[in-house]
């Protein structure tokens, strides 16, 4: 029975497919792309040690879930622990983007300090150092979201997904957003200072950088009572 298959001509094809395989490995090598400042996929204990928490008492704070209340999928059907989505405050409801692919989210924090620099002595005589704090106010947080875009139905550039996240950062608005690990810190709403699509390996990938602070709403006008 005469061979009906050509047999190099399909070994060659083999060959390429298993290239363009390891090709597409490597570009979608998020470490790579954005830096190496990809987590580590294991937590950096072992898996059957118990991990103690103290308990912070006398405090405040705001009552948090206990599990992730949001379930979402990247492009290529892997579970994202935070997934992200945005959406301008003046589009409707229906207009919320979800990243195609779960980003690195950096929340930064601190004080405003009012401090004054005066003369400080003992009774002794021995001067004091520092300053004299007079009031301070909690900043903005510092917002800064890293990640990819990119396609898992085919080998094109991301034009759509590019195009999307353009407009979200030129909005003149806040941007609202979604994320278990944002909620966390009470912030629901960003304003996009600065954003970058730098060089990215692979004509279907573009990585991406965005600079925001957290924003929160305001009321500047105080009402009077007429008596």
């Amino acid at each position: 029975m005469p061979n009906l298959f050509n047999i190099p001509l399909l070994s060659a094809d083999i060959q390429a497919a298993k290239d363009k395989a390891v090709a597409l490995a490597g570009q979608l090598g998020i470490n790579g792309l954005l830096g190496g400042r990809v987590l580590p996929p294991l937590p950096p204990y072992p898996a059957g040690q118990t991990v103690s928490m103290a308990k912070a008492s006398g405090y405040n704070v705001q009552q948090v879930p206990e599990e992730l209340t949001t379930e979402a999928y990247s492009v290529f059907g892997v579970p994202m622990c935070f997934p992200l989505s945005l959406k301008p405050f003046s589009w409707p409801e229906s207009a919320w983007w979800l990243l195609p692919t779960e980003p690195m989210v950096s929340i930064g924090g601190g004080n405003t300090l009012v401090r004054r620099q005066v003369a400080k002595k003992t009774n002794t005589g021995k001067a004091l150092r520092g300053s004299i704090k007079e009031s301070w106010a909690t900043d903005d947080y510092t917002i800064n979201i890293a990640g990819l875009l990119t396609k898992s139905d085919d080998w094109t550039y991301p034009f759509k997904a590019v195009q999307m996240l353009q407009r979200i950062c030129e909005a003149r608005e806040h941007i609202e957003v979604r994320s278990d690990q944002l909620n966390l810190f009470g912030i629901s709403r960003l304003v996009i200072e600065k954003y970058d699509f730098p060089f990215t390996k692979g004509d279907e990938n573009q990585a991406y950088t965005i600079s925001a602070y957290s924003d929160d709403a305001w009321d500047l006008f105080l009402k009077l009572d007429a008596n």
